[in-house]
């Protein structure tokens, strides 16, 4: 829900389409990247741009437009050589390139990105990752040599920005014991000049706690926001400020509003929104609109 399927002009729609049921994936699924001409002809039928084994129900293969480059140039991830990259290509020429790792989230200048084991992350959190290649990592709680990565889109290239080792022994908690500590959903601020991450611990298929971190895009001045236990969704709100379904001991569950590198938060919309959402800010930053998830009847609401 953070990516726009729209290209510069309104007029391309990008689509992830498969054939496959609505059920676990084994890894050997394939959809397909498709282009929608949304002024065609009725009937017409979606360009079909490539085929993917990267991808999952709950985040896609990060199908996107990049950044400075939305009339052209697509990026998602690709299962190549049995490893996991990226690919950006140009959705008229067919040229493609190929990026050392899978991408998570990109940066507005269009020319990094973060990037996490998406392996481990099919393991720990079922529907959130790849499952067709079994994590190297797989019996070890929070390992020194993976983590949390940069990829430039210029070269290539990737290098770890720290690891989940260094973060399970940063303010360590009891309750870490025994437990299995993964990354995910790394989003950057309006600027591009910090990214925001969860860390999670907990029985591989169930976390039990969950800190919201930023940090710099070399990884460096990272910051711990919440560590209350719960943190789920969120959304930057300019470059500074993070609006998150969060517990905070003594106040409860609620649409908090933190600002980064500070102690400071407040809750938002507390007679408003009683449960967790997809939350999003209007470009403008003026609105907020999220849902709720169903209830007895199955039914969400806006």
């Amino acid at each position: 829900y953070d990516k726009s399927p729209w290209d510069r002009s309104g007029r391309y729609l990008l689509c992830l389409a498969t054939e496959t049921p609505l059920q676990a994936l084994t890894g050997t699924e394939v959809a397909r990247i498709e282009l929608v001409d949304l002024q065609a002809s009725p009937g017409t039928p979606p360009r079909i741009l490539a085929e993917t084994r990267a991808w999952c129900w709950q985040q896609g293969s990060m199908l996107q437009w990049l950044p400075g480059a939305e009339d052209r140039l697509i990026i998602y991830n690709q299962l190549q050589d049995d490893r996991f990259v990226a690919i950006i290509q140009d959705v008229w020429t067919g040229e493609q390139r190929v990026l050392s790792r899978p991408i998570y989230a990109l940066s507005p200048n269009g020319r990094e990105a973060v990037s996490v084991n998406f392996s481990r992350l099919a393991w720990a959190r079922p529907g959130y990752g790849y499952p067709a290649l079994p994590d190297p990592w797989r019996q070890v709680s929070a390992p020194e040599d993976d983590g949390i990565y940069r990829v430039d889109l210029e070269s290539g290239e990737s290098q770890m920005l720290f690891s989940l080792a260094q973060l399970a022994a940063t303010q360590p908690d009891d309750r870490m014991a025994d437990c299995y500590h993964w990354f995910n959903h790394l989003q950057y601020n309006a600027d591009g000049s910090r990214f925001l991450f969860l860390h999670r611990w907990g029985p591989p298929g169930m976390f039990r706690q969950t800190r919201l971190y930023t940090a710099q895009p070399d990884g460096s001045h990272r910051y711990l926001v919440s560590d209350h236990d719960m943190v789920s969704h969120f959304d930057w709100l300019g470059r500074d400020q993070i609006l998150a379904w969060a517990r905070r001991h003594g106040v409860g569950d609620r649409y908090f509003l933190f600002r980064d590198r500070s102690s400071d938060f407040q809750v938002l919309g507390e007679e408003v929104f009683n449960c967790d959402g997809h939350c999003s800010f209007s470009p403008d930053e003026q609105w907020l609109m999220t849902d709720t998830y169903p209830n007895r009847e199955h039914i969400r609401t806006l």
